[in-house]
């Protein structure tokens, strides 16, 4: 088992570079060889690889270039490093194994557990299958957990939607914290500046908290909560509730709209609504026997099971 990185990993002056052994290409991340499979995603300065480490784990290898990067995304990396350390034993978060910020060549590193599916792809093949209440619950209760447990060390995610949770062996882990940020101590909320998460995911305060000294975004653990109950509308119904409104503009203006109502599709029962009863769900009951009393449980028209009695209604 690959060691988990120390503060030396942090270090800016280690050396990393990337050699060719036969065919394959080697990736160094603090002296370790990673050897590179194949190139899973890219998105803005970041490229993210599958790799083999020197133990036969598969891993995934996030290199993130400072050529194209303002110093807002460097620092959302950085500040990612740090929440994964303080992490790196629970089992519904991402784990980081290595990480390595190299100013000097102008890259970052970071080494983490390799995931099969994401959650948006995950439920985009649900659609085409019949609705499972059991996959939401047993995915909801793990997406659940993870953000316990970010919640519980202080932290708001601030970016909670389906891409975002990974299935690794598994089980749902939570990735993706460039733009998380602690709590501090004598406070319940973060504040930050520029756009928060994504549109149709996005809780009100995040659209609504920017005032115009400073454009600063006050966000507490609501925040998360709301594209929580987001993602668990998807799960039930096919789409995120604000999916159908396309512009995004419009989109914004209808979440921060304490007015809107959000549709239900009607031809998918939520399975959070109770049951309608049967019309006649029990026969009707036998006369009572001449002569019968109350208590021999002849005639009384009801059945005792623990503390709970049911009653018969008879015409």
């Amino acid at each position: 088992m690959s060691p988990p990185f120390t503060t030396a990993s942090l270090s800016v002056n280690m050396s990393s570079s990337r050699g060719d052994v036969g065919h394959r290409t080697v990736m160094m991340v603090n002296n370790r060889p990673y050897t590179k499979l194949a190139q899973v995603g890219k998105g803005g300065s970041s490229k993210v690889y599958k790799v083999l480490a020197s133990n036969s784990r598969v891993l995934a290898l996030k290199k993130v270039s400072f050529e194209n990067a303002d110093q807002s995304t460097i620092s959302g990396y950085v500040n990612e490093i740090k929440l994964l350390r303080r992490m790196v034993n629970s089992s519904r978060i991402i784990r980081l194994w290595d990480a390595e910020v190299n100013h000097a060549k102008g890259y970052l590193s970071l080494v983490m557990e390799y995931g099969e599916i994401d959650l948006a792809h995950m439920l985009q093949n649900q659609q085409t299958q019949p609705f499972d209440l059991h996959f939401v619950g047993l995915y909801w209760r793990q997406m659940l957990e993870a953000v316990q447990v970010v919640h519980d060390l202080k932290i708001v995610h601030s970016d909670l939607k389906p891409a975002n949770f990974l299935l690794v062996e598994g089980s749902l882990k939570l990735i993706d914290f460039g733009i998380a940020n602690a709590i501090a101590n004598d406070t319940t909320n973060i504040h930050r500046e520029g756009q928060l998460g994504t549109a149709n995911y996005m809780s009100p305060e995040a659209i609504l908290s920017n005032p115009q000294a400073g454009g600063c975004r006050k966000l507490g653990k609501p925040s998360d909560v709301w594209s929580l109950g987001c993602i668990l509308y998807q799960m039930v119904y096919g789409k995120a509730p604000f999916s159908d409104v396309v512009n995004v503009f419009q989109k914004l203006t209808v979440i921060a709209n304490p007015q809107y109502q959000i549709k239900f599709a009607p031809t998918i029962r939520s399975p959070l609504r109770p049951r309608q009863p049967e019309s006649n769900p029990l026969p009707p009951a036998p006369p009572s026997a001449p002569g019968a009393t109350a208590g021999d449980g002849s005639t009384t028209g009801s059945t005792s099971l623990g503390s709970d009695t049911y009653r018969r209604h008879r015409p």
